[in-house]
């Protein structure tokens, strides 16, 4: 059975990956989100030794006693396909009125799906909203509201009705909190934006949807249906499919559950390795 959480310590942060969601990827689902370099891709995925699965992994932080959600899984939006964040924090028995901030990475549903509930009730009713500024100035504007599908639309605008002054737009390269910040990555949206953790000299990447499998480390001009801006999207992966450095770790959203890792080298390809926690809590 899958775990339903793993906690690992990064310096002074207690961090805890819940898995709000996980699927098995097949053969098709590859020909129809990426819109080229499929068959690349499909023989990549033909020479694993192992099944991959993609999964919407939310990451929750304690420090001095307060806790911070990046992202808040997808909630009630699919009803095939629900979140299941309620059910993950009152395992570790954290009530939700606990949650003091939450960090928005990017106005996609399965990341903003989890701040209300299937009544419509805000599921953090304590929590301060962080989102990132040229997301939100982007996405928020009259002229793409009309754009979008007017489900979206109504539920960006709830955001904002419902959060009112707790919602705070905050740019890259600023605290957020002390010790996580944004860090620009866009192209899957136009403000997308990762979440920096550093503590005691120990650092966390998470860029979030900036690639979605791990097969793209080696194909990074695989253009996904999902991405605004394909080309600046290309040009984000190829700064993260490079060898991590010794002292961070990286974390991605869609990656098999609890998608924290690095990128190592092994020859002329680059490979996803996990990283290994004692702490899990079963599903």
């Amino acid at each position: 059975m899958t775990p339903a959480s793993v906690q690992f310590k990064l310096g002074d942060f207690t961090c805890t990956v819940l898995c709000d969601g996980t699927s098995p990827i097949a053969e098709p689902m590859l020909s129809s989100i990426f819109l080229s370099n499929s068959a690349e891709l499909i023989s990549g995925f033909r020479a694993l030794s192992s099944p991959l699965s993609i999964s919407r992994n939310v990451l929750l932080v304690q420090h001095a006693g307060k806790y911070v959600l990046i992202d808040t899984g997808q909630g009630p939006i699919d009803p095939n396909d629900p979140g299941h964040m309620s059910e993950l924090l009152a395992k570790l028995a954290i009530p939700a009125t606990a949650i003091e901030t939450i960090i928005i990475s990017h106005y996609h549903g399965d990341h903003l799906g989890g701040l209300f509930d299937a009544d419509n009730n805000l599921c953090f009713p304590n929590a301060r909203l962080i989102v990132p500024k040229r997301e939100h100035e982007a996405a928020m504007s009259e002229e793409s509201l009309a754009k979008m599908n007017p489900r979206n639309a109504h539920f960006l605008r709830q955001i904002v009705e419902f959060y009112g002054q707790r919602l705070e737009p905050l740019a890259a390269n600023q605290e957020l909190v002390p010790g996580i910040s944004y860090v620009d990555l866009p192209g899957h949206t136009l403000g997308h934006s990762g979440v920096v953790l550093e503590s005691q000299g120990e650092r966390l990447l998470h860029v979030v949807d900036a690639i979605h499998v791990p097969l793209q480390l080696n194909v990074v001009d695989a253009i996904l249906k999902y991405d605004a801006d394909a080309d600046q999207a290309i040009a984000t992966r190829r700064t993260i499919a490079e060898p991590t450095a010794a002292n961070t770790m990286l974390m991605a959203y869609h990656f098999p559950f609890p998608g924290v890792g690095r990128v190592v080298a092994n020859a002329d390809q680059l490979s996803w390795e996990p990283a290994e926690f004692a702490s899990a809590i079963p599903a």
